[in-house]
């Protein structure tokens, strides 16, 4: 069944835009503050996780895209692109519920924050993988073998 998911990917992103969009519609007014330097950001959760089921479903377009055109991709950049991307999402919910809210002292709360930003620089990059994985498959002439 893992396998099967892996060999897949679009399968993983778009079974977790529901529970996205459920996520979403219990946390309809609560805000994320995002200060950097002396600038405060305040958006909404519900667009935040309304925009992440979005990226998260051109994704899956773009591994289901690729998948009906039987391009090979690379097993190992999808599983780098996929652990990257869902469990760094979930570490960041992870340390701003668990630990942002019990934490309270200005130091702790910053390095926190920190935490928050690098996990957050490191799903970026997955993209970039993501990326890479597609484009180098664009320029394979090896073809998707159907079992």
């Amino acid at each position: 069944m893992l396998y099967k998911l892996l060999d897949r990917p679009y399968l993983i992103f778009w079974i977790s835009i529901p529970i996205i969009i459920l996520n979403a519609a219990y946390s309809r007014n609560d805000t994320i503050q995002l200060s950097i330097y002396d600038t405060y950001y305040i958006f909404s959760r519900f667009h935040l996780f309304l925009s992440i089921s979005l990226l998260f479903a051109f994704m899956g377009l773009g591994y289901w895209i690729m998948h009906k055109a039987e391009k090979c991709l690379s097993q190992s950049l999808n599983i780098i692109h996929v652990t990257l991307t869902f469990g760094g999402i979930f570490i960041i919910w992870i340390i701003s519920v668990c630990l942002h809210v019990s934490i309270m002292q200005y130091d702790a709360n910053n390095n926190i924050t920190n935490a928050i930003y690098l996990v957050a620089f490191i799903v970026f990059l997955s993209q970039i993988v993501y990326l890479i994985n597609i484009i180098k498959s664009l320029f394979k002439t090896e073809k998707l073998k159907r079992e």
